[in-house]
């Protein structure tokens, strides 16, 4: 999970944080922290995005979070807006840039989905690259590094990058973000 999520916590300690996509902090002295291997999913089918988008703007213009930017980014991606989808993605990868955690990484995959959707196989390869560089033993980088070399018609590289990916395992603590597709292999051109 992209954030370990608190689910139970003492009241007089705890506060939530966020008006959509809130957590739980708690602050008790002596906690005990337990991780479980359970997924919880929290995606309702009749949500209203452009409800969410209204108040993620409003919390951003209060206080600049990665987070806030990252579910901005999300939002509007939801919608198919991929421009503005992208100008928040970028935002966070930018203002950002010094945080060390998976909605950096994820906000990077997802600018890659939107270049694959666009048929921009340069930029598609660009921040591919940044993927490998950032984190080398995952195979997401990799995975995107080839389809923008296939798309090029460059099939050797393509090739090393999909040898390379293949070697690589799910990264741990980020179930809910893993494009599955990617590890079960469905997604290769044949």
């Amino acid at each position: 999970n992209t954030f370990p999520r608190l689910r139970i916590g003492p009241r007089k300690y705890v506060n939530f944080i966020g008006n959509i996509h809130e957590y739980m902090v708690n602050t008790a002295p002596d906690s005990v922290i337990i991780s479980t291997k359970f997924e919880f999913k929290n995606y309702k089918k009749g949500r209203d995005v452009n409800r969410n988008i209204k108040s993620l703007l409003k919390t951003w213009n209060e206080t600049h979070t990665s987070r806030v930017a990252f579910y901005l980014g999300n939002s509007y991606r939801d919608l198919h807006d991929y421009e503005n989808a992208e100008d928040w993605y970028n935002i966070l990868l930018y203002e950002f840039s010094n945080e060390k955690s998976e909605e950096l990484y994820k906000a990077r995959e997802c600018l890659c989905e939107i270049y694959l959707t666009n048929k921009d196989y340069n930029k598609l390869g660009n921040i591919s690259l940044d993927m490998i560089s950032i984190c080398p033993n995952r195979p997401e980088g990799y995975f995107y590094r080839y389809k923008s070399n296939f798309e090029l018609k460059n099939y050797s590289l393509a090739l090393k990058c999909l040898q390379k990916m293949s070697s690589l395992q799910k990264p741990i603590r980020t179930r809910l973000w893993i494009n599955n597709k990617i590890f079960n292999r469905k997604y290769i051109n044949k």
